[in-house]
């Protein structure tokens, strides 16, 4: 499954080494996958991380090698950021004594790392097709409230711990999954 649709860049250096920056969106069909098949969690915090989950922003780092002179093989590893700006999403069930109701803006991020084996087509000398398989695996995650109309002052701090407490809990089975990449591009 693609994790995200978006733009590449990708340089290589003389000694096939290469350097790459992906920016996309993720897909909420793909939270929903990632979600039907992740390892049970408790249902505040699946619920949760699908929520925020949705139409985030994502960004990939990474470095690699090309090992073979002639041939389109390539090998990266890199760093993965999932963040997503906002999202209005349901607190009840979370903690009885937060006292949030109804649906609050959350923010969130995923940070994990990746890895890909892919081989690359050049195409009448400018034009290229890169596939590659590979496995994307979280470390961790943050979710937070950005703001919250209340008369207790304390409510904003003791929802961001029960968010960090679930973000925490479920990072490193947020994301673990099997990837399928496609770029297509033009070289100079």
């Amino acid at each position: 499954m693609p994790l995200a649709l978006g733009a590449a860049f990708q340089v290589e250096a003389p000694p096939r080494l290469l350097a790459q920056l992906e920016i996309g969106g993720l897909l909420g069909r793909y939270v929903d996958v990632l979600d039907a098949t992740a390892p049970p969690r408790d249902p505040p915090a699946a619920g949760l991380m699908r929520d925020v989950g949705r139409n985030a922003l994502v960004v990939r780092a990474a470095v690699g090698v090309r090992p073979l002179r002639r041939r389109g093989l390539e090998l990266r590893g890199g760093y993965t950021v999932v963040t997503h700006g906002q999202s209005l999403v349901g607190l009840d069930g979370i903690d009885a004594e937060l006292g949030a109701e109804g649906r609050v803006p959350v923010r969130g991020a995923l940070y994990g790392v990746h890895v890909d084996v892919g081989w690359r087509w050049v195409i009448r000398e400018h034009f290229l097709v890169h596939a590659a398989i590979g496995y994307v695996h979280s470390l961790a995650a943050r979710m937070w409230i950005s703001d919250i109309s209340s008369d207790d002052p304390e409510l904003i701090p003791r929802t961001n711990d029960a968010l960090g407490d679930i973000a925490e809990d479920a990072a490193t089975t947020a994301l673990r999954s099997p990837l399928l990449l496609l770029h297509l591009g033009y070289r100079l």
